[in-house]
């Protein structure tokens, strides 16, 4: 086994580094033998061949087991073929989940082409454990949202999204009696990535049906599907639903429930609702003694505000919001609220907001002390983000235009 190290920049610039004394285990299968074999060895030179020990074929080496050490792995397209091959039906979700965020963070440096990452996520098809799932959704919503720029790019990861989760929607749906905890965590991941990419029109009827039954009674509806209706609902709401959820919020004295609530009001689609909802953090109601309160405490704005910043379709509204009412929303919301803010920043990929930033935030007005090291941590993910969507964003566009095409093809009928 040839290995090597360097340094992982998440901006993919290769700079001389410290050679480091690595403790490393790689577990592996050979040929004819059922049984995985695991060797561990410290790795502590620039680069170094190990030698296996068994003889026989080699089947498929990991070389993070059990996602113990503390290093980005960066297999050869060979062996990474042979992981996702012969290997995968022996990875558990955990090592799973490091395959993918290690594919997704060379990817996103530059040190992966995006088609080579798409091609191993594809392997992910059928997948049913729920922490696999979540990693599999947020990269996919990232995608639609930072890297793809039309209509039809997106409908064709909608179709992408469909091959990866599509079969264990039709097979599990809204639930069968006597599901477990795992199986109902896992129904809402798929919901989630469904919902936010590939939603159909059955799924929109039956979602908003369970989200109107939730909002009357809370307790009707599986608690773990609550955060997604909530999501489709207001992305594909009205005022007429905005109001309802705005009225539940106001009934309950459930924390989690409520707090669910408020972040459905916050991802709606409809520029007069998206500011309706930013509106709602400094929104005043009275109580039944005429007392007056805040719609949304002060300790919630932060969160309100942050999720507003990360959506695709709100956050444009969401950064001038903040940036007109910031000296407010600190006083209301204090550092540690105007620290969460300005740590969602970090979701702008944008440069002319980029810019306003790196002027606004710092100066002494508007500077938040408690933020400083956040606010370093935004400008640095925004700038790799959008070295990202420059390099990435046309080939992952072409890769999905392709996918679609072949699988379009294989449809055909045969002559």
């Amino acid at each position: 086994l040839k290995l090597s190290q360097r340094r992982f920049m998440a901006n993919g610039s290769k700079t001389e580094s410290a050679v480091w004394p690595i403790p490393m285990v790689v577990s592996y299968q050979l040929k004819g033998e059922s049984k995985v074999r695991a060797h561990r060895f410290v790795f502590d030179r620039r680069e170094a061949e190990v030698t296996l020990p068994g003889k026989g074929e080699l089947l498929w080496v990991n070389a993070n087991p059990r996602e113990t050490g503390f290093y980005r792995s960066a297999l050869s397209e060979d062996l990474r073929g042979k992981l996702l091959g012969d290997g995968f039906k022996r990875l558990t979700a955990i090592e799973k989940v490091g395959v993918l965020n290690d594919l997704w963070a060379r990817a996103a440096s530059g040190d992966l082409p995006i088609g080579d990452y798409l091609d191993a996520l594809a392997k992910f098809s059928g997948e049913k454990d729920r922490v696999v799932l979540d990693a599999m959704g947020g990269q996919l919503q990232i995608l639609s949202d930072k890297l793809l720029t039309t209509g039809a790019q997106r409908e064709a990861l909608g179709r992408f999204a469909r091959t990866l989760v599509g079969k264990q929607w039709k097979s599990w749906g809204w639930g069968k009696p006597g599901d477990d905890n795992d199986r109902k965590r896992a129904r809402a991941s798929v919901l989630g990535i469904l919902g936010g990419l590939a939603p159909d029109a059955a799924l929109l009827r039956d979602a908003r049906k369970k989200l109107d039954r939730y909002l009357k009674d809370p307790g009707s509806v599986d608690p773990n599907l609550a955060e997604e209706l909530l999501g489709i609902g207001a992305r594909n709401g009205d005022r007429k639903l905005f109001d309802k959820i705005a009225a539940a919020y106001r009934r309950s004295d459930v924390v989690d429930e409520k707090n669910q609530l408020m972040l459905g009001l916050g991802m709606f689609r409809d520029p007069a609702l998206v500011q309706a909802a930013l509106d709602l953090t400094f929104a005043k109601d009275r109580d039944s003694h005429g007392e007056e309160f805040d719609v949304i405490r002060g300790q919630d704005v932060g969160e309100m505000l942050g999720l507003m910043l990360k959506g695709a379709d709100t956050q444009e509204a969401a950064y001038r919001f903040v940036v007109r009412r910031w000296k407010d929303i600190r006083e209301k919301a204090g550092p540690f609220g105007a620290e969460r803010i300005i740590r969602s920043l970090a979701a702008m990929w944008n440069k002319m907001t980029l810019d306003h930033m790196k002027k606004f935030f710092p100066a002494a007005d508007n500077h938040e002390p408690q933020a400083d090291r956040s606010f370093k941590q935004s400008v640095e993910l925004v700038e790799n983000g959008l070295v990202f969507k420059q390099a990435a964003g046309a080939a992952a566009g072409r890769w999905l235009a392709h996918s679609t095409m072949m699988a379009r093809d294989s449809r055909r009928p045969k002559d």
